[in-house]
Parts: C-alpha cells; structure tokens; sequence
C-alpha cells in the first residue's frame, strides 16, 4: 500500500536501538582501554628493563667490581683532601695542605698551571670566612670546612695577585707560617665528625649527685643528728665509691669514632684505586681523576702513580 513503509518506529524500538547503539559503543570503549593499558603495561616492562640495564652498566656493575677488587673508584665523601689524608696517615701533613689547595681549585677558586714550575692564579677576591658552602665546577653544592679558611684567607687571598699567575713558591713562607692555625682547625673538624676524645662519653657521678649527699650530711652534723666523725667516715666512704664508679666506667679511650673508622677504610681503599687506576679504570676515568680528584691523590702521596698510569 501507499505509504507502508513511512511509518515511525515506535517508541520501544527506537528505545531498544538506543540502548543497543550504548552497549556497543561501551564495549568498543573498554576494549581500547583495555589495549592501551597493555601496551602501556608492556612499555613499562621494557622501560624498566632498559633503565635496569643502564643502571647496571653506569652504577651497578662499577659497585660489583669495586665490591670484589676491595677499592672504591671515588672519595667516600665531600672531605678535603686534608681530612682525607689524616684519615690514612693518622696525622697532619703538608701534602695534605698542598691538596687542598689542588682542592680549592676545583671548588673556582684558584687556576693551577701543571706545565713545568707549577703556577697558581686567584680568581675569587673575597675571604672564605663567613662562607659555608660552594658550588663546585661540577654543580654540587660542597660544604666548606674551617680549615679552609685560613688557608685561603691568609695564605691564598694576600700571596697570590687577583687573576694573575705566580708560582707556588711564592706562597711557602706565608703558608709555612700558617700551618699552625690550619692544623688547629683541621683537628677542629676532624674531631667533630670523626675523632672521640678520650672521655668524652664516659659515665661519671654527676655533679648533682655529689651536692645532695654532700649537703645532705653536712645538714645531719650541723643538726647534730650523726657525730662528726661518722659524717665523716660516710663522706669518706661515699667519695672511695664515686672515685671508683668514675674508674669502672671510664671506657672511652678516644681515637676514630665508628664513622671515622669507617671513612678512614673507605679513603684508603680510594687510595688503592688511585694506585690500580690501570688496573681497575679506563681512559674516562683517569681524565676524571686527573681534572676533579687530583688533590685527593696529592694528599695521599700517590700524584706521581695517577699521572704515570693515566698517561
């Protein structure tokens, strides 16, 4: 007939087609969701296996081989070659002083020329004495001991002209005549992070304890509560058993705390290294030592050994 197949669909179909269209497109939807999140799961896998990877070949294996050859390929920490060397060696040296100077250099403070007679340039014309922390030319931020101050301020500042070179002997007389005042500092800084002074963490009677019983029998005779000559046999007796606690518990006879003993292990296994570079590094890595630690190897007597192998 005229006109059969014009006629609306009702309105349950077009209801049932409308919810049928949303199923679908739902379905669609959650199988793409569930697509790319395995492909972004599958990524991950493999993003994580590659930086695994490259933290093995930059980090992980370097650790190994230094874990298995007994040397460490870095300074433990941020110490100066001085407080390095003291470390090792269980005292203060010159070279110790002459690497930190290598060291100051490293922190934009002075230019060293190796070529012949080694000369020295000043590039910074303020004292270090209020300054705490540095940037070297690495970009770390280094924290400055106090035993740098004086080496600077009063060896380095007035002997060397701003931005000129002048030779290392040019500041012997000046550096000699400071040594004193570094190596105070330098047993200044060693001693807090890393020296226990003899006593310092003994047990002893505490003054308090003394006042009371002290006072408490010196009320009893005044109050004539004892006879004086038993107060004194008791302040006697009492002062045999402080004495003698003071004895039992004085069980800190100094030298390296824990963590000094262990950084003075860490510095000298570097020091194996510095000695192995040959052995144990590669061209990078003796340019390295060469440009960023070379005072470290000055401090501990091996400068000679560093610059033979790296060559």
């Amino acid at each position: 007939p005229a006109g059969a197949t014009d006629a609306l669909p009702p309105l349950w179909q077009r209801q049932f087609e409308e919810v049928m269209a949303q199923a679908d497109a739902a379905t669609i939807a959650r199988a793409r969701n569930t697509l790319i999140m395995r492909v972004l799961g599958i990524l991950a896998i493999i993003g994580v296996i590659v930086a695994a990877i490259l933290w093995w070949f930059r980090w992980g294996r370097r650790k190994v081989k230094e874990t298995l050859g007994g040397y460490i390929s870095e300074p433990p920490s941020q110490q100066s070659p001085a407080m390095v060397s003291y470390l090792v060696d269980r005292k203060a040296s010159e070279r110790g002083v002459l690497g930190s100077i290598f060291y100051l250099a490293s922190l934009r403070l002075l230019e060293i020329d190796l070529e012949g007679e080694i000369k020295l340039r000043r590039l910074r014309d303020e004292p270090l004495q209020s300054t705490t922390r540095l940037t070297d030319v690495y970009g770390e931020t280094v924290t400055i001991p106090r035993h740098l101050h004086p080496l600077f301020d009063q060896v380095l500042l007035p002997g060397l002209p701003l931005n000129q070179w002048a030779s290392l002997d040019s500041i012997a007389a000046r550096l000699r005549a400071t040594l004193p005042e570094i190596y105070a500092s330098l047993a200044g800084d060693l001693q807090k992070y890393f020296i226990r002074v003899p006593g310092s963490n003994s047990e002893t009677v505490s003054g308090s304890t003394w006042f009371i019983v002290y006072a408490t029998l010196l009320g009893l005779m005044f109050f004539e509560i004892i006879p004086w000559f038993v107060g004194f046999i008791i302040g006697f007796v009492a002062l045999l058993i402080f004495v003698g606690w003071s004895a039992l518990h004085q069980t800190d006879p100094g030298g390296y705390s824990d963590e000094g003993a262990l950084e003075a292990d860490r510095c000298r296994r570097f020091k194996t290294y510095l000695q192995e570079i040959k052995k144990y590094g590669d061209q990078a890595a003796a340019q390295e030592i060469i440009d960023r630690y070379f005072g470290y190897a000055v401090a501990l007597g091996v400068e000679e050994v560093v610059l033979a192998q790296a060559q």
